[in-house]
């Protein structure tokens, strides 16, 4: 998707424009090389991923645990606020226009 959260077509090619995994090819590294089962076994609880567009997230750390250990949750974000045009990506909640309770969070990377 481009920064208007629409979807990024090249014009010559009519094809949707994909980019590789980017920050996720970390997720694909610790599942296929054995170290997340490793850690698993180690009895280690949590894991936080710093992503190099997010460096003021280093100081939410101690609080985003807390709050997913509390909560028992599998997954928390933590963003900021962003500039449009800025080089960031973002996780934005999507509403349907004709149809409110349809809505779908996902991760936009720039473009």
């Amino acid at each position: 998707m481009d920064n208007n959260a629409k979807i990024a077509i090249d014009d010559e090619k009519f094809k949707v424009i994909t980019k590789p995994h980017g920050h996720g090819d970390i997720h694909n590294l610790l599942y296929d090389s054995g170290v997340a089962k490793k850690w698993r076994d180690m009895g280690k609880k949590w894991m936080v991923f710093i992503q190099d567009t997010n460096a003021l997230a280093l100081k939410t750390i101690p609080s985003v645990l807390g709050v997913s250990a509390e909560n028992d949750w599998k997954m928390n974000s933590v963003c900021l606020p962003k500039v449009p045009g800025e080089k960031l990506g973002a996780i934005v909640r999507l509403i349907d226009e004709e149809d409110p309770t349809k809505e779908i969070v996902i991760n936009v990377e720039y473009n």
